[in-house]
């Protein structure tokens, strides 16, 4: 596992910017959009850099991972961020925990679907997002060809999580 750091990661400080027709497609950058939003501010403490927990890239699908752990808490903010070249949001929340049930290759899609029935539409980030518990606050959205979950542990998960969305979605 590779670091976040600006001295060791191909990561850039900005989310990429929206292709144009016919450009290359854009590249999913978890840990830069997380550290533009300055997790050590939001988590209230120094965090550990940022850990890119995996990546990969072609060219119609572009996906990152990334969390920042607070060094005194272990409270931590994640993103996984997804670009794809026929992205788009589902047509709503029912749709979704359809989506997660029809592709549950690794047993967990019942849970998934669960915490996303009992959880909450978030108004404000991006063109569809939904709040859930599951091993953590999360908040996933679809803005445009990105979709994004934002995971955090820890004291005051479940408000952080939906502001942390909020600006995720702001600026993709």
């Amino acid at each position: 596992m590779a670091g976040c750091g600006a001295d060791d990661s191909p990561s850039v400080s900005t989310p990429p910017a929206p292709e144009a027709a016919g450009s290359a497609p854009a590249r999913s950058d978890a840990c830069g959009v997380l550290r533009a939003l300055k997790p050590e501010e939001l988590l209230g403490e120094p965090t550990d850099g940022g850990l890119l927990l995996w990546e990969t890239h072609s060219d119609s699908v572009s996906v990152s991972q990334c969390q920042f752990t607070g060094q005194g808490s272990a409270r931590t903010i994640g993103l996984l961020l997804r670009w794809s070249a026929d992205g788009k949001a589902p047509a709503g929340r029912e749709a979704v925990i359809d989506e997660v049930r029809a592709g549950d290759a690794l047993g967990v899609g019942a849970e998934t679907a669960a915490a996303l029935e009992a959880g909450s539409l978030v108004e404000g980030a991006g063109d569809l997002a939904l709040a859930y518990e599951l091993l953590g606050h999360n908040v996933m959205l679809w803005k445009g060809r990105y979709q994004a979950t934002v995971t955090v542990t820890g004291d005051g998960g479940n408000a952080l999580a939906t502001s942390v969305a909020k600006q995720v979605a702001g600026s993709l």
